[in-house]
């Protein structure tokens, strides 16, 4: 028997101001290794806000089709796919907030972190810099 992997946070609808989305159910911290650049001039891959892994023959996957908050845990410059972009969005393509400042929850809706840099002169991140220090919440 194939293992179902079912996320379901899509259950508020009509007028989002009248059903807010104020409480985190879940959350899932952000891999550093994915949202670094490594070699200069290389791209990140991104994560995205929710792991489904791969499906097999006989899986059901519920697409996540809302998107998570963000807490920030340290200062930096973030890119993401917003909950209204299309879910093949490209780095290029993305929005990137500046300046963010650690311990800031971002009243934002993303599907993916594609990158995290450090603000201004300041020296590049490692992996380890950021890794779990970015954590979506929905």
């Amino acid at each position: 028997m194939a293992d179902i992997t079912n996320i379901d946070i899509d259950g508020l609808s009509g007028n989002e101001a009248a059903q807010p989305r104020v409480f985190a159910h879940s959350v899932n911290p952000i891999t550093g290794v994915n949202i670094v650049s490594g070699e200069p001039g290389s791209d990140p891959i991104g994560q995205q806000v929710v792991e489904t892994g791969i499906p097999t023959t006989g899986d059901s996957v519920s697409v996540l089709s809302r998107g998570a908050c963000l807490y920030v845990g340290v200062s930096c410059n973030i890119t993401v796919v917003m909950e209204g972009q299309p879910a093949d969005t490209s780095l290029a393509k993305s929005v990137t907030f500046y300046g963010v400042t650690a311990g800031s929850f971002l009243p934002i809706l993303v599907t993916k972190v594609w990158q995290v840099t450090s603000i201004g002169e300041a020296e590049p991140f490692t992996a380890a810099d950021v890794d779990k220090r970015i954590i979506a919440l929905f």
